[in-house]
């Protein structure tokens, strides 16, 4: 790897997070300092801050001998307290989205479905987890609220983990994408209720398929 494109431990933190998210690390696989600055080809500093920042955000914890790190496991509990922040927020933000949406926006909205079209029917489910997150990004940013934007922005971590559990089934990906279809139909009415009616549905069908698929 580039020594210069890694160097900076805000650079090697969102690496190692995407890793983590995406599942390139087992539940049961220990994560040191030293492997990692041997795999990326940087000192041991930037990448202890960097485990510093993922251990705050609760992506992983120290082992028990304090000689590295594991990956948190996401709880039936946690699921459950993800997807009950996300609907009383997410309903909020599509409903003031709805009045505030710009043409710019929505045209983006349509170009990551067909995006998302294109990557599903050849199974490239890492390519339609970042662009599930992107859909969800551009309606939290339409809503043009500081607040919500905070807010959201916060728990993204969070969401973004369970979102893409739910993607690692082909099946929910499709449904997931004709989902998306549905909130950007309403979007573009400017149908208030629609939209919140379809993001609700959107939300409770990922929730239910992660916990079916524990």
């Amino acid at each position: 790897m580039n020594k210069e494109k890694y160097k900076y431990s805000s650079q090697i933190f969102e690496y190692l997070e995407n890793a983590i998210l995406l599942g390139r690390f087992k539940e049961d696989e220990v994560i040191t300092e030293l492997s990692i600055a041997k795999e990326m080809n940087v000192s041991r500093t930037p990448v202890r801050e960097a485990l510093v920042q993922l251990e705050a955000l609760g992506l992983i914890h120290s082992t028990n001998n304090g000689r590295g790190f594991m990956v948190r496991t996401i709880t039936k509990d946690d699921v459950l307290d993800i997807y009950l922040i996300r609907k009383q927020l997410e309903t909020i933000a599509v409903s003031r989205s709805s009045q505030n949406i710009d043409n710019e926006e929505l045209s983006s909205l349509g170009q990551i479905i067909a995006l998302q079209e294109f990557y599903a029917s050849r199974g490239k489910f890492e390519e339609l987890q970042k662009l599930d997150s992107d859909f969800h990004n551009i309606i939290y940013q339409s809503s043009k609220s500081k607040s919500l934007i905070f807010i959201l922005s916060t728990l993204h971590t969070y969401s973004k983990y369970a979102r893409n559990l739910s993607f690692l089934h082909s099946d929910r990906s499709n449904d997931s994408i004709n989902e998306h279809k549905m909130i950007l139909d309403a979007l573009e009415q400017h149908n208030e209720e629609n939209a919140k009616q379809a993001i609700l549905i959107h939300i409770e069908n990922a929730q239910r398929n992660i916990l079916e698929n524990e």
